[in-house]
């Protein structure tokens, strides 16, 4: 708690006022995946769903095994 605000309502207040759209003077992804896997090796592993965070747009994108090639080439085009 930080003046009786919780951290979500502290970051959500700073990102809206524009505070949190760069992390060291540049935008950011932040992204979660949950995978399904059968072995250790990584190249087996298939995307089951995830989430995606764009400080750019500030809009959260549902990452789906059908859509997760689009979501890998906006990662590495993303400065």
């Amino acid at each position: 708690m930080k003046d009786n605000q919780s951290i979500k309502d502290t970051l959500e207040k700073e990102f809206e006022s524009g505070e949190r759209r760069t992390f060291m003077d540049k935008p950011y992804i932040v992204y979660d995946l949950e995978t399904i896997w059968t072995t250790n090796d990584l190249k087996s592993h298939e995307i089951s769903v995830g989430y995606m965070f764009d400080s750019t747009t500030g809009v959260y994108k549902l990452i789906e095994k059908a859509n997760a090639q689009k979501v890998v080439d906006h990662m590495l085009d993303f400065d």
